[in-house]
Order: C-alpha cells, then structure tokens, then sequence
C-alpha cells in the first residue's frame, strides 16, 4: 500500500513555495510532479513571485497559483503572511532555501512547514531535512534531484512508483498571439525554426561569444535553410545586439526578418514558452531558455563553460557541447584568464548539432532518474 504522508498528518490543501528563477522552476517540475502523485486529492498550490506566476500557471497538474510580493522586507513578510493565512492550507513545504522565504510560511500560522534544514531558517520550520541527505533513488549531481530528494524524504511513494514530472503546456491565446508576432516579423513557416537563447544570468562567463555563435547561426541556416528566433528578457538585449553586430560583420547583407527575427525582450513568460514551443530546436547556453525549452519537448544544443552540466543540463532531449579545459567547470560569473571553455567550442559543432536535430537525428539523450533500490525508501526527516 502506497506511504502517502506521516501517519499523524492530514494533508488537504498543500502549498509549495517555489523557485524564483525560471531554470530553477524547471529544475522543480519533478519534484512537484512527486508532490502530485503523493497528495492525489489534495489542493497543490504553487506560492510564486509574479514573475514567474504565468509559468507555473501554465504547468499542468497545479490546483492554484498564488502570488507573493518578492523580497524579505518586513512589509513583504507580512503581506505574505496575510495572503496564505487567507489560504488556510495543511501544509507548505519550502524549495527555496533562504530564512526570508519561510517567514511568511511561520507568521500564517501554517501547521506543517517542511524544508531542507538551513541554520536560523530551520526554527521556523516544523519538519526539517539535513542538507546532506542520502536518498534512496536520486543519486546524482543534478539540481533537480536536490528537490526530489526533498519530497521524497518528507512525502515517501511506494518501492518502485516514479512519477513524472509535472508538464508545461501553452495557452492557446498565446500562441496566437506570437503565430501573428511573428508573421508580422517576416516568419515563413515553410522553413524550420531555430530558437536562440544568447544570453545568461550572472556574468558573461557563460555567454558562448558573439562572434562564434554568429558564425554557427550563418553555418544553421546555409545547412538547413531555417530561420533563427532571437529569445530572452529585456536584461538579455545587450547580448543580442552583440550577436547583431557579429552577424552584420560576417555577412554586410544582414536583414532582419530575412533569416533572423529578435523577439528578445518582447515576449511575456506565457509567450516565451509558444515561441520556444514553435521551435523545431533550441541552442542555448546554460539559461533558463534552455530548462524550457527542455521542459517543453524541443531538442536542445545546449553549449556548456563554466557552469556543470552535471547539476544543469535540461530535463529533455539535448546534447551538451563542452570543451574540457582544465579550469572548468570554474561557476566563475567572469572568466580571468582567455574564456577558453568556451571560445575552443567550434562553431561547426553547434551548427553541426542543431542541424542534426532537425533533419531527425538524434544526438542528445534524455534525463532519466536512476533505477530504484530494492527496499522501502527511509524519510530521513529530523524534527526540530
């Protein structure tokens, strides 16, 4: 018989604080679909900022989204508190890990408050697991695994049931909305579409560099024939206007909606995730374009420096194009010597990757989690 929670516990309506950055959010889906499958009839909300309120809004699976003002100033904490006292759930469990996401979790007057253990942080919490938690099916570097091992200490399912994780889809509106975006910005859907992440959060280090990523494009569509979708958030814009300059230098006949279209900065989340969904492959750097995109089903080159593909790669069909150069992976935001992880990654390999893709080769592999132990999982759980 399936271990759905603590005997002692009556879980009707759990909330989960989330992740606040997009590849993080991504990284969570497994553990939010472990969630599901351990609270069949419960109420599962998703406590998220706005900015990523219409991602987790488009993940199937989830009762509710409740939105949180950002930050962990004291008129925050308190309207937070205020918005899920309203709520009245069971049970909130916390991925996020710092001592300001929790406060909002203890002044509701939650009963059950479940997190990793994490110094003062851990006195607002009711149920508390070691950081360094052995699990008894997710062995393993990747960041995703960090949360399942989590979940499944506090929520256990029987010996051998694996839940997958929860799916984003895309609201029909949105993607009629980027369908008509995009054919006012030249889009001609007898070409295949190529989706382009330029940008990265925290530093430059791990930007493949302009000049060769423009090269790899100008090598896609000669190989291919398809157009490129340029993808990001407004702080991404300066990346892709480095790639405009790279593009422009290389061929003098450079012409916006001819082969390239920029939808950086443009686009909602919602119409982020119809855009990278058109895409019939997605090259990326380590970014939170990538995560989607993986989550979404699109095949991804995702090109890897100083960051560790064994934490990161996306959850989904890919291929992670590395250089193995001694310093790396450095997680430095800014390289101090040549950037070599990444300036030794040829172009030909990134175009030579995507166009596999898309004409049906299969050069990536899936994330699978490993194969389950024989025996009952252990929870693993301290109770402070």
């Amino acid at each position: 018989m399936r271990r759905r929670v603590a005997p002692d516990a009556r879980i009707d309506r759990l909330v989960v604080r989330v992740p606040n950055w997009l590849g993080d959010a991504v990284m969570a889906l497994p553990a939010l679909g472990w969630l599901r499958a351990a609270f069949p009839g419960a109420h599962l909300a998703a406590a998220s900022t706005a900015g990523l309120a219409r991602f987790f809004e488009s993940v199937t699976g989830l009762d509710q989204v409740l939105v949180l003002e950002a930050g962990s100033s004291p008129v925050a904490v308190r309207v937070n508190a205020a918005r899920l006292r309203a709520q009245a759930y069971d049970a909130g469990i916390l991925l996020t890990n710092s001592v300001g996401s929790s406060l909002p979790f203890w002044r509701a007057g939650i009963p059950r408050r479940w997190g990793y253990a994490n110094g003062l942080r851990t006195l607002a919490l009711t149920r508390g697991v070691p950081r360094g938690l052995a699990s008894t099916r997710f062995a393993g570097r990747h960041h995703s695994r960090y949360y399942l091992r989590l979940v499944e200490a506090l929520a256990p399912l029987a010996p051998g049931e694996e839940p997958g994780p929860l799916r984003l889809g895309v609201d029909p509106a949105d993607a009629a909305r980027i369908e008509a975006w995009l054919a006012t910005r030249g889009r001609d859907s007898r070409r295949p579409l190529v989706g382009v992440a330029p940008g990265a959060a925290y530093g430059t280090a791990k930007q493949y560099p302009p000049a060769l990523l423009a090269a790899a494009l100008i090598d896609i569509v000669a190989r291919t024939g398809a157009q490129v979708v340029w993808l990001g958030a407004v702080n991404d814009r300066p990346g892709a206007r480095a790639l405009e300059d790279a593009w422009r230098a290389r061929e003098a006949s450079f012409t916006p909606g001819r082969d390239v279209i920029d939808a950086v900065g443009y686009t909602t989340v919602g119409e982020l995730l119809a855009v990278v969904a058109s895409c019939h492959a997605v090259v990326a750097n380590d970014s939170g374009v990538m995560h989607v995109a993986g989550a979404l089903g699109v095949p991804v080159t995702a090109v890897f420096g100083p960051t560790d593909e064994r934490a990161t790669a996306p959850l989904g069909r890919h291929e992670i194009l590395v250089e193995p150069v001694f310093c790396r992976p450095c997680l430095l935001r800014e390289c101090p010597i040549d950037h070599r992880c990444m300036k030794r990654i040829a172009p030909g390999r990134v175009a030579a990757s995507v166009a596999g893709w898309i004409t049906g080769g299969d050069a990536g592999g899936d994330w699978t989690p490993p194969p389950a132990p024989p025996g009952p999982p252990s929870s693993g759980v301290s109770n402070p």
